[in-house]
């Protein structure tokens, strides 16, 4: 007769993003935080929270928070900055732009389920005729795939908010007044995620660990020769990057911006994808972490 024992489970959830910025300079390359925030990074602490006896990490990166804010403090993306501009006055280069990157999202389960936006998809994509591609769209459908584009990236639990409810219901024909309604709503949505994280955090709903700042693999900071340990047949470059400096400067940093946002010490940490050595370990502990994790298969080969 087997007796059944209870479980001791961790669930650490991994919210992140490569930093896009541009040195010295308010635009990201790419829209994904932008668009990811929109689907993933509050509806995630928000289910977690309302079972009472289930408490989840949310493992952050600092970069993507300061991502989040630049977008607060005028940030900008090319998916942003094309959304923006009026259907009625896209260029040709823009039109083709818009063709190429705007339907970004997964097709059968991001854009096949809204027949319009889908439709609007196959004429774009199944049209051989690259060069006229852009005069075979009018102003409405450019201004519709301009809305659409963001709209798909909105979590279904936000999908009742307005203007969100409405633009879904209304399908397509979406005035140039329905389209900023819902890039401002976008800014609105932004703006409440940290501090989302923070009240649950402060409630005892949740809890929050950071990653190294700019999510480096630290052991490779601290030596590069470190690889040798897991995978000794490894063929590496002549000359050895050892930092310890750098990589201390990532976690140091880290800690710094989790007090600023929390107004309470960070306790725990993920080091990126799990990447740990005896010199990483010591380097946290010195700096006062009281926990990291990582997995079976690393831990293995170290």
């Amino acid at each position: 007769m087997s007796q059944e024992k209870p479980v001791k489970l961790a669930i650490l959830w991994h919210m992140h993003q490569p930093n896009y910025q541009l040195s010295n300079s308010p635009k990201m390359i790419m829209p994904w935080v932008r668009l990811h925030a929109l689907k993933d990074y509050l509806d995630m602490p928000l289910m977690a929270s309302q079972y009472e006896n289930v408490k989840v990490t949310f493992n952050l990166v600092p970069s993507l928070i300061d991502q989040i804010e630049l977008y607060l403090n005028g940030g900008t993306d090319p998916h942003w900055e094309l959304s923006r501009i009026n259907a009625e006055q896209l260029n040709r280069e823009q039109k083709m732009e818009i063709l190429d990157t705007f339907f970004a999202g997964h097709p059968q389960t991001m854009i096949e389920p809204y027949p319009h936006f889908y439709a609007l998809y196959k004429k774009a994509r199944n049209n051989h005729h690259h060069d006229i591609l852009p005069s075979l769209f009018s102003s409405d459908e450019m201004r519709d795939i301009q809305v659409w584009s963001n709209l798909i990236w909105v979590d279904p639990m936000f999908r009742e908010k307005q203007p969100v409810k409405s633009l879904l219901a209304k399908e397509k024909y979406f005035t140039e007044e329905d389209k900023h309604a819902f890039l401002d709503w976008q800014l609105n949505f932004l703006k409440i995620i940290i501090p989302t994280y923070k009240k649950l955090l402060e409630n005892n709903r949740i809890d929050i660990s950071f990653t190294p700042y700019y999510h480096p693999i630290l052991p490779l900071l601290c030596d590069t020769n470190v690889a040798l340990e897991a995978m000794p047949n490894m063929e590496l470059p002549t000359k050895s990057f050892v930092h310890p400096e750098d990589a201390l400067w990532h976690i140091k940093k880290s800690i710094e911006k989790y007090q600023d946002i929390f107004g309470v010490p960070m306790k725990g940490m993920w080091p990126s994808e799990g990447s740990v050595s005896e010199e990483v370990a010591r380097l946290l502990i010195e700096q006062g972490v009281k926990w990291i994790a990582t997995d079976e298969e690393i831990l293995y080969q170290s």
